[in-house]
């Protein structure tokens, strides 16, 4: 996606929906943090995740990489890790039609956030 697409806006329902965050930093904590309050089965996948993830509601962490293809099992995935990792993400939702975005590449991801995103 780029700045001169126009975007069609919606509020997803993510409550019981399995969602994948890759990365565990600040960004993905941020990210998994809104997921979990709004209802989603949150699955955070990154060799380095901060602590704070343990005290999210419906939030899993697993301390390893992204492994290629996993995103298909998901509804919705978030990428907040390095750019390569990221761009995996995309492609990988991509090819399985799941609605991906990544903090390093916004312009290539599926969605962007009304509040962050956008200036």
């Amino acid at each position: 996606m780029n700045a001169a697409q126009d975007t069609y806006s919606v509020d997803l329902v993510v409550e019981g929906r399995r969602c994948l965050i890759v990365g565990g930093g600040f960004t993905a904590f941020n990210e998994a943090s809104r997921l979990s309050a709004a209802g989603a089965l949150v699955t955070v996948v990154a060799p380095n995740i901060l602590e704070n993830f343990d005290q999210l509601e419906r939030t899993r962490t697993f301390v390893r990489p992204y492994q290629r293809g996993e995103v298909a099992s998901y509804h919705l995935a978030i990428a907040c890790a390095d750019p390569e990792t990221d761009r995996q993400v995309l492609n990988d939702a991509d090819m399985s039609g799941i609605w991906a975005h990544a903090a390093t590449n916004p312009e290539a991801s599926a969605f962007v956030h009304a509040n962050n995103d956008r200036n």
